[in-house]
C-alpha cells in the first residue's frame, strides 16, 4: 500500500502492556490543565503498529528501551533509545516496534495555546537526556495516592512532567537546533549509503557548510557522540546485519563498512558489541541478545 493511502491503525498484541495515568487522579488534574490529554508508559511486542491520517493532538514519544520506526511522507527512520520522537498534530505518519521490547513513556498534547510552537512542524527526532527522569515521574505519576499530603504529592510530579516535556520541546523547536538536526540527519544519511568512503571531520563539516567546531558540538547534542564515533555506529550496526543475514565473509564485510584492515574491522566490531564478528551467529542473533544498544 503506498504511504498515501494510509488509513488508522491501532494494533496492539495482547503481550503488550500499556499503562495510562488515571484521568480521575490528581496528576491527570495538573495535566489537563497544561492541555496534557493523556499519558503513559508502554512496554510493546509483536506487532505493534499505530498510524494516524490527521490526528486532531500533537503527541511525543521517548524511547526507554528496544527499537521503534517511525514512516512519514518522507520516508522511514529508526526510533532508537535516548531519542524523542514529536509528532505534531496534522500529520501523517505510522509508527511501528522494530526491535526488542520496544518501552516508551508519551504524552498526547491538545492542539491549543500552549503547544502552539509545534504547530507546522514535521515530525521529526531528536536526542533527549530525560529519559530516565521522565519514567521515574511517569510512574509516580501512574499510581495515585490517597487525598491530603500524598495529593499534593502527585501533583507536584504531575508539574514536574510537564516542565520536563515543555523544555524538551522548547529545545527541539529553537530554529538553529532545527536547522543543525536536519543538516546532520541529511550528511549521515549519504554516510550510511556510501559506508565504505573515506570520512573525515572536515569532509562532513564542508557537506553540513558548519565549522569543525560547530559540528563537533551539534553532533554532540543530537547524537550524544562525536562525529566520527556516529560514523563508526553506523559502520558497525551496517556490519552487524551483513554478518547476520549473509554469507559474506568478515573481510568483505570489512571492506563494504569502509575498513581496508580485516583486523582493525574486527578490533572495532569487539569494542562494540564485547565479541570478535566471527562469533556472530547467522540468523540466530535476537534482537533481546544484542550488546552495545
Amino acid at each position: 500500500m503506498a504511504f498515501k493511502d494510509l488509513r488508522e491503525t491501532r494494533i496492539v498484541p495482547h503481550t503488550s502492556r500499556e499503562r495510562f495515568v488515571p484521568p480521575d487522579g490528581p496528576a491527570a488534574v495538573v495535566m489537563a490543565s497544561h492541555d496534557i490529554s493523556l499519558a503513559g508508559l508502554s512496554e510493546l511486542k509483536g506487532a505493534y503498529e499505530i498510524a494516524r491520517v490527521s490526528p486532531p493532538f500533537h503527541a511525543v514519544l521517548f524511547t526507554l528501551a528496544g527499537k521503534g520506526r517511525i514512516e512519514t511522507e518522507a520516508g522511514a527512520l529508526a526510533i532508537e533509545r535516548g531519542t524523542k520522537l514529536i509528532l505534531p498534530a496534522g500529520t501523517m505518519y505510522r509508527y511501528v516496534r522494530a526491535a526488542g521490547v520496544w518501552r516508551i513513556a508519551w504524552v498526547h498534547l491538545r492542539k491549543r495555546r500552549g503547544w502552539r510552537l509545534l504547530e507546522g512542524a514535521p515530525v521529526r527526532i531528536a536526542a533527549t537526556s530525560i529519559s530516565d527522569e521522565l519514567e521515574f515521574v511517569m510512574l509516580r505519576c501512574l499510581e495515585p495516592r490517597v487525598s491530603g499530603s500524598s495529593a499534593r504529592i502527585d501533583r507536584m510530579y504531575a508539574e514536574l512532567l510537564v516542565e520536563l516535556v515543555t523544555g524538551e520541546l522548547e529545545e527541539s523547536t529553537n530554529p538553529t537546533h532545527r536547522a543543525e538536526e536536519d543538516a546532520l540527519r541529511r550528511i549521515f544519511g549519504e554516510v550510511s549509503a556510501r559506508l565504505a568512503e573515506d570520512w573525515t571531520v572536515a569532509r562532513l563539516a564542508r557537506m553540513a557548510h558548519m565549522s569543525n567546531s560547530s559540528l563537533h558540538r551539534a553532533t554532540l547534542r543530537v547524537y550524544s557522540e562525536p562525529p566520527m564515533a556516529h560514523v563508526t555506529r553506523l559502520r558497525m550496526e551496517r556490519a552487524e546485519l551483513l554478518l547476520i543475514h549473509t554469507a559474506q565473509s568478515v573481510a568483505e564485510i570489512a571492506a563494504e563498512v569502509g575498513y581496508e584492515n580485516p583486523f582493525a574491522f574486527s578490533t572495532a566490531f569487539s569494542r562494540r558489541f564485547g565479541f570478535p564478528p566471527s562469533h556472530t551467529c547467522r540468523g540466530e542473533f535476537s534482537d533481546s541478545g544484542k550488546a552495545g544498544t
